[in-house]
Formats: structure tokens, sequence, C-alpha cells
């Protein structure tokens, strides 16, 4: 039972480790790759609000995922109650979903007001509001995440962010071939492609974990966010 459970934990270290440096590693290229076509394409000032732009949205997904992700895992992989599975699941998609409603109702609200405070004009706004299918599909694509590494299993995850790399690269890469000019708006909404696209692939790989249920007990969200009981 020793070398079993040894191997089985072998395995997960192994898939863990190949699946994550793959995924950072055509995070890294594309990114570079997406980068040097957009700096050739776009202005001084259209690359400083693309850059702050993308500061902006990388600060939010990052700050919800370190609040919400690793608890959700954690609390999933750990528990054998399928029915508390699914109060887990349901907490951790509904607090995932009211932290982008206000980061989208602030953009609706301040953009504008943001433009000016950061001297980026209309254009950090412009691309913000082109990007709110992008933050909708990122609540998704988030909640499939951790439901899929909470199985142990990464390569959904892997593949998700490999499409959302290759699509957005793809529609950069075409068109600079037509030769029709580059828009800060359109690159937003390239991006929120690139996001819903991503989104559907994981969704492939993570629905036979999923139980399409709605079970809200208040004490999961309270343990999630870390709040006292």
């Amino acid at each position: 039972m020793s070398v079993l459970k040894s191997k089985i934990f072998s395995s997960y270290w192994y898939r863990s480790a190949f699946y994550s440096i793959l995924q950072r590693f055509s995070i890294t290229v594309f990114g570079l790759i997406n980068y040097m076509i957009l700096v050739r394409h776009l202005t001084k000032s259209q690359v400083g609000v693309y850059a702050l732009f993308l500061v902006v949205t990388t600060v939010f997904e990052m700050t919800k995922s370190g609040l919400l992700k690793g608890a959700h895992i954690r609390y999933m992989s750990s528990n054998e109650v399928q029915e508390e599975k699914v109060q887990i699941a349901t907490s951790s998609l509904l607090i995932n979903s009211l932290i982008s409603v206000i980061f989208i109702a602030i953009i609706l609200l301040f953009s504008g007001r943001a433009g000016d405070w950061l001297h980026t004009g209309a254009d950090l706004g412009v691309m913000l509001r082109w990007f709110i299918p992008g933050l909708v599909g990122m609540v998704i694509f988030s909640h499939l995440e951790a439901t899929q590494q909470s199985h142990l299993d990464f390569k959904g995850v892997f593949a998700g962010y490999f499409v959302r790399q290759v699509s957005f690269f793809l529609a950069i890469l075409l068109q600079t071939l037509s030769g029709r000019p580059f828009t800060l708006a359109g690159i937003a909404q390239d991006l929120a492609g690139s996001v819903i696209l991503g989104t559907i692939v994981l969704y492939i790989y993570t629905r036979k974990y999923l139980r399409h249920e709605w079970n809200y007990r208040g004490k999961w969200t309270r343990v999630l966010v870390h709040l006292p009981r």
C-alpha cells in the first residue's frame, strides 16, 4: 500500500511539474511574440496604455486568485463528501462572480476618470470596457481551473491557457497580414475572445468533474475568504 501511495504521489508531482512548465513556457513565449508584433504597430502612447491595461487586469486576477483559488483547491481536494464539494464549488463561484461584478461596476463608473488620473486619456477606459466579456469569461475560467487542480488534473488547465495564447496570437497575426491598422479597442476584443475560447476548451476537459448543481451554504463562504464562523 505504501508503495502504491508513493507511486501516486510521484505521479502527481510529475504531472503537476510537467504541465506547469509547459503552461509557463507557452505563456512566456507567446506573450513575448505577441508583444513584439504589437509594439511594431502601435504608437508609444498606445504601447504604454496596453501595458497599463495588462497590469490592471493581471493584478486584479492575481489578487482574486490569491484570495480564493488556494482555499477552493485545498477544501475540495481534502473533502470526501460529495454534497459538501458542491457547496464549496457553489460558494467559490459566487464569491468569484461577486468580486468580478464589483470590478466591472468600477470600470463602468470610473474608467473615464482613471484615464485622467493616469494620463492615458480615454484609451485605458475603452480597453477595459471592451474587455468586460473577457472578465466574465475569466470568472468561469478561474473556477474551472481550480476545479481541475482540486482533482489533481492539469492537462485541461494547460490546454485552456495554450488556446488563450495561440488564439490571440493568430488574431493579431492575421490582422498584421491583412494590413489593417491596430486599435486598442480591437486588441481588447481579441483578448476577450481568446479568454472565451480558452474557457470553452477548459470546460470540455473539466466537465467530467462538474455536478452542475447549485447548493449554497454560507459557512463555506466564510471559510473560503478566511472569515470567522
